[in-house]
């Protein structure tokens, strides 16, 4: 495996996590004047864990 798909899959799966953790705790989100949804990061973080099993599949062929 080469090192940039290695260091991909692990980023990937650290911002799924923090997602998943996010949305479990309730933490709120600013960005300027913006509040971002709690719920948003529910299907986000099944977004990026699902790039992050895809990665980690292809390499294994």
């Amino acid at each position: 495996m080469r090192p940039f798909t290695s260091i991909t899959i692990f980023v990937l799966s650290i911002v799924a996590l923090a997602h998943a953790l996010r949305a479990y705790v309730g933490a709120d989100l600013t960005i300027g004047d913006i509040e971002i949804p709690v719920w948003i990061s529910w299907p986000v973080a099944g977004v990026v864990a699902f790039l992050a099993l895809m990665l980690w599949r292809e390499t294994r062929r």
